[in-house]
């Protein structure tokens, strides 16, 4: 984590580890592969050209949102 002023801005890798453990934990490894089977389907596609980090900033994002709409995240920590 990053101060800038008022703001705390963290990494993607800080969100990924607070949010599914560090590398190599079993929760980790499941959302590795879910991510990993993501990205498989999606480069199946002719018109997708995601790339594994880019998916994965997908699926964080989506979880933060819906955590948001859920009531358990600020949603402005993506963008700090």
């Amino acid at each position: 984590m990053k101060k800038v002023g008022n703001m705390k801005l963290y990494s993607f890798e800080e969100l990924l580890e607070e949010d599914y453990g560090k590398v190599g934990t079993p929760e980790r490894d499941a959302f590795e592969r879910r991510v990993d089977e993501a990205v498989r389907l999606s480069l199946g596609h002719p018109s997708s050209h995601a790339t594994r980090q880019q998916a994965l900033e997908q699926v964080a994002m989506l979880k933060a949102a819906k955590e948001a709409m859920e009531g358990k995240r600020n949603l402005t920590r993506l963008t700090d």
